[in-house]
């Protein structure tokens, strides 16, 4: 507030308030504009890819080889013009025609066509070996593990034929326990056995006893009586047994 009173005090006293304009050196329109970099855009870090370690390439279900694979795996170095490719051109040369005139033909065409697909002799020949020598490693190597697999399982074999033996000796000793359990216990039923027999046959031997009913006196025998036959009499004691 105190800013508009003093303009008012310069007003009142006559005084100009306004400042001078401004004098350039330069026009404003002759200076050129000044020239700005667009920002940067913010870079993403790429992460580097993961290296996958993989075993070394076996047998396709075909029963054939990925050498490609197995040369990979063993980082053998790429070159322009394999000798894959060299073995191509000698299978379409003529069968007939002479070593010797094959060997000039491919040398002739690696002449003519090595500086456009970067061939020659020595990298050709170079490549080849290196891979022969991959594939002998290659092929130690299976047979290692092929050794070492054949060790492991002839170990778990022995293994598993022990403890076969070890359960038939385990039969051969129930069985026989088995026997003699079988055979105590036959021996103890027959000892068991002739207990029964001794009371059975001591019931058998006794005789058959006939029930005595009506049993009289006997009196003074009459005349009749002195008739009778003797065994009708009873021999018990003056007792007889009444008709």
């Amino acid at each position: 507030m105190q800013f508009f009173s003093r303009n008012n005090d310069k007003k009142e006293d006559g005084q100009d308030s306004e400042a001078p304009p401004v004098r350039l050196a330069t026009p404003v329109a002759s200076i050129p504009p000044v020239a700005t970099s667009p920002a940067p855009h913010p870079t993403v870090p790429v992460p580097p890819k993961a290296s996958v370690v993989t075993g070394p390439p076996t047998l396709t279900e075909d029963g054939t080889l990925d050498f490609p694979a197995i040369y990979q795996f063993a980082r053998v170095a790429s070159t322009s013009f394999t000798a894959e490719q060299t073995l191509s051109m000698l299978e379409q040369l003529p069968a007939a025609m002479p070593l010797e005139m094959k060997r000039q033909t491919v040398q002739v065409t690696l002449t003519a066509l090595g500086t456009a697909i970067g061939a020659n002799r020595q990298s050709i020949v170079g490549d080849a070996d290196q891979k022969r020598s991959t594939l002998q490693k290659y092929a130690d190597a299976q047979g290692q593990k092929t050794d070492d697999y054949v060790a492991e399982t002839q170990a778990q074999i022995a293994e598993l034929q022990r403890q076969i033996t070890e359960k038939e000796d385990q039969i051969t000793v129930t069985k026989d326990k088995q026997e003699r359990v079988r055979t105590l216990c036959d021996t103890e039923a027959g000892r068991l056995e002739s207990v029964l027999s001794f009371f059975e046959q001591e019931t058998s031997a006794l005789p058959e006893v006939t029930p005595v009913t009506n049993l009289t006196l006997a009196s003074e025998p009459t005349q009749e009586e002195d008739e009778l036959p003797e065994e009708e009499i009873s021999e018990t004691g003056g007792l007889r047994v009444a008709a």
